[in-house]
């Protein structure tokens, strides 16, 4: 189209200006994607969008639809967008996802980990990890590969992958009952750990000390409340018992605002099962 004709476009309000050289039309209902889209063309191959936003369009939990946030290598400026000016992308940084430019999923946790504290890092790394954005190789490799150069949140990540043992929690709350257990004195637990009773399989419990036939269950509400899970987590709780194996049901109300009372249920039970 000629200047002449997107002057046309624009004057007969047919289109609207999203950003510099960017164009909607009008009658066309605003959203966040529409935003989003919009952000993408303006920054060119040199752009994605990045931290809060690439986690929104990633679906991590916890992050929505908030302020549209850019990454760039080149010099961009706008008071409608939230700007990062970055040094020269690396391999792979930059993915298509849902449709949109983004930043891979190591950049996009690297990128969050220097605004979220310990215990939520571990959670979005596991929430990661559960759904195969990525591994804990790729991880490690992504920040071996800035050499101590990369996103200010990569210490930290390093840090946080350091810590954390064994499988992906399914939850958050798992993920807050793992780093009890690991800053307490009890032995560490199992993760994802199958129980089989006479050759058959009873359950997949949260943590577990198979030696002393002791577990610990992640409860939440969330996952529990309708009548059919109900019944089932009955059904589930009686084949425990006939495998004779003693579990403890923790919410986040425990975890989070009793955690020694916790770490003290836990122990006891360990102890009442032997444990010296």
């Amino acid at each position: 189209m000629s200047r002449r004709q997107i002057d046309g476009c624009l004057a007969s309000s047919e289109w609207r200006i999203e950003l510099p050289a960017i164009y909607a039309l009008a009658d066309f209902p605003r959203s966040w994607w529409q935003r989003a889209k919009a952000a993408e063309l303006w920054a060119g191959q040199g752009g994605a969008l990045s931290g809060g936003s690439a986690a929104f369009v990633w679906a991590f939990e916890g992050f929505g639809p908030g302020p549209i946030e850019l990454s760039t290598s080149r010099y961009l400026r706008s008071a409608q967008l939230l700007v990062h000016r970055v040094r020269p992308w690396m391999e792979g940084e930059i993915v298509a996802h849902r449709g949109l430019r983004v930043t891979g999923a190591e950049r996009t946790i690297a990128d969050l980990a220097g605004t979220l504290d310990p215990q939520g890092l571990e959670g979005l790394v596991d929430e990661a990890l559960r759904r195969r954005c990525t591994s804990e190789r790729d991880l490690v490799k992504y920040i071996a590969a800035y050499g101590g150069r990369g996103p200010r949140g990569a210490a930290r990540l390093h840090a946080v992958l350091s810590e954390r043992v064994g499988a992906p929690t399914e939850s958050r709350l798992e993920t807050l009952l793992a780093r009890l257990f690991r800053s307490s004195s009890l032995p560490q637990p199992v993760r994802q750990h199958p129980i089989i009773c006479d050759g058959r399989f009873v359950a997949r419990v949260d943590f577990a000390w198979p030696q002393y036939r002791v577990a610990v269950e992640a409860q939440s509400r969330t996952h529990h409340a309708d009548k059919t899970s109900f019944e089932r987590d009955l059904a589930r709780m009686n084949a425990l018992t006939h495998a004779l194996w003693s579990v403890l049901y923790i919410t986040w109300d425990d975890g989070h605002r009793r955690p020694r009372e916790t770490l003290k249920l836990v122990e006891r039970a360990l102890r009442q099962a032997g444990l010296r």
